[in-house]
């Protein structure tokens, strides 16, 4: 009797449905751009501006407006929702609409729920950034997806603590903005271990950023996953 013929482990199918854009369910990125990777380590970076386009389903840029050439977005996510625990992004405090996890919230603390367990639904605020990692340039110009509380809000800290002449406010004009040089470290709060910058230096460019470089930022508001009510509803019911 022949041996039958062991079929072979392919992984070809994969690949190919995976080939695309990264999709996430708060992010999804076009094709050929990764997501910046917050490893710990001395990291250095440029963050590059980009034109605020006509505002779409995740609402007007809340820093910028329309035509405005800006460096970050905003936006609020609630965690942990539905059957497999994703992140999605907050309708109302990202796009102004009505959301359904938060009136869930709303309605739980107007009935006596405990509010510990309540604000577990709070929207956290994260923002994207186009990042150009120098240490890894063939990466090209990638998307960071990344909590307020672990970067921006030690930059602000910075620029705001920074003498007038030092000019960190420009540091992600292309021109003569600065590079970047993250401290990431791994920290430990509230029982959760995770990466976060820990100390921001700002080193003068020796030369602009070239027009090849530039031309790869992406649209960040372009970028969010929105979802209608009526679907985020159903994930969060699950």
């Amino acid at each position: 009797m022949a041996k039958k013929k062991r079929k072979r482990v392919s992984a070809k199918k994969a690949a190919e449905k995976n080939s695309g854009g990264i999709d996430f369910t708060s992010i999804s990125l076009p094709d050929g751009v990764g997501l910046f990777d917050m490893k710990e380590g001395i990291r250095r970076v440029d963050i590059l501006p980009y034109t605020v386009g006509t505002p779409g389903p995740s609402g007007p840029n809340p820093e910028a407006g329309e035509g405005d050439v800006y460096f970050e977005r905003t936006f609020y996510t609630h965690r942990d929702i539905g059957a497999d625990g994703n992140t999605y992004v907050c309708l109302a405090k990202t796009a102004g609409k009505k959301c359904p996890v938060c009136e869930s919230r709303a309605s739980m603390l107007k009935n006596g729920a405990d509010k510990d367990v309540a604000d577990e639904l709070l929207p956290k605020k994260r923002q994207l950034w186009n990042v150009y990692d120098r240490e890894a340039p063939d990466k090209n110009v990638q998307v960071w997806d990344v909590s307020f509380h672990l970067f921006g809000k030690q930059l602000y800290k910075e620029i705001n603590n920074a003498d007038e002449d030092d000019d960190f406010e420009f540091f992600a004009d292309p021109q003569e903005g600065s590079t970047l040089r993250l401290g990431i470290e791994e920290v430990n709060r509230g029982g959760y271990k995770f990466n976060s910058v820990e100390t921001i230096g700002f080193k003068v460019r020796k030369t602009p950023l070239s027009d090849e470089v530039l031309e790869q930022a992406n649209d960040l508001d372009g970028v969010l996953t929105v979802l209608s009510y009526k679907d985020l509803e159903a994930i969060y019911l699950q």
